[in-house]
């Protein structure tokens, strides 16, 4: 949880920096103004959830654990089809862009859980596997969210795709991990 949070908490000074300096995607929105965004973007959830899990109680949570689990799942379905709302003619269009990004979005995934695992390996095991994975598995959509007009439907495309990783790699490695993080390596 706390990896999570965490990387939550620093996605609004660490990823504009990196859109716009590493990667040099030009926007109509100045740097300050996107964080400044996401910042909001992040701390409405975050104050969200703290009121949530206050009036409903810390009991309550956890015994609801799986049926808030699958809100949250119901949410993200419904956030993504608002999210490919746009670029879905682009995806019939250039098929092989989408092939791109998504391989793109896998393999920066898998290098940034890499990078992870090398760093936190010294961790207590499943601490630092949790980083690792939270690590590769990066938010694009809070980006999709945040940028509204300023990002053009090229750039959603990419975002959108972007986020599959997100939702599959957990699912795909999920084993490996509860095993690295009991054994250690294989």
């Amino acid at each position: 949880v706390f990896a999570v949070m965490a990387s939550s908490l620093l996605q609004p000074v660490l990823q504009p920096p990196v859109a716009y300096f590493l990667l040099g995607i030009e926007l109509d929105l100045p740097i300050g103004a996107l964080m400044a965004r996401l910042a909001v973007f992040v701390g409405i959830g975050f104050a969200l959830g703290a009121i949530a899990r206050r009036v409903a109680g810390p009991e309550r949570v956890a015994r609801n654990e799986k049926a808030l689990g699958g809100a949250a799942v119901g949410l993200l379905v419904v956030f993504g089809v608002g999210v490919m709302d746009g670029p879905t003619a682009l995806v019939l269009e250039k098929p092989a862009a989408v092939l791109l990004y998504l391989a793109a979005g896998f393999a920066t995934n898998f290098l940034l859980q890499a990078a992870g695992i090398a760093i936190f390996w010294r961790m207590a095991r499943p601490q630092g596997m949790t980083t690792a994975l939270v690590g590769g598995c990066r938010n694009l959509a809070n980006l999709v969210a945040v940028l509204g007009p300023a990002a053009g439907p090229e750039l959603v495309l990419f975002l959108a795709v972007g986020q599959f990783p997100l939702y599959f790699v957990p699912a795909i490695f999920g084993p490996l991990y509860r095993r690295l993080a009991r054994t250690g390596p294989p």
